[in-house]
C-alpha cells in the first residue's frame, strides 16, 4: 500500500491542470475512481476464496467456463451481488 499523500499530490496537480479543482465533476471523478477500485479489490479477494472444485464440477456437468464460473459463484455471492429476480 502507498501512503495517501503519495497519491493525493499528483491527483491534485492533474485536477488543477484540467480545471477540475473545486468542482462537483472533480469530486465525482475522484470518489468514483477510489470507490470502484476498492470495490473491485475487495470482490476479487472474495471471489478467489471460492473453491475451484465448484467450477470443475460444473464443467463436468456440461457447463461452459463462463457458465461454470457464474454458477459456482452465484451460490456464494453476497446478496447485494446476486441478480434481482422479477416478482412476476
Amino acid at each position: 500500500m502507498m501512503p495517501p499523500i503519495a497519491v493525493a499530490v499528483p491527483i491534485y496537480l492533474m485536477f488543477r491542470h484540467l480545471g477540475l479543482t473545486d468542482t462537483k465533476l472533480g469530486m465525482i471523478l475522484l470518489y468514483t475512481a477510489v470507490n470502484v477500485s476498492l470495490a473491485v479489490w475487495l470482490l476479487k479477494g472474495f471471489m478467489d476464496e471460492i473453491p475451484r472444485e465448484y467450477e470443475e464440477a460444473a464443467m463436468v456437468d456440461g457447463y461452459s467456463r463462463l457458465q461454470a464460473s457464474s454458477s459456482r459463484a452465484c451460490r456464494r455471492r453476497p446478496p447485494a451481488l446476486r441478480q434481482p429476480r422479477s416478482s412476476a
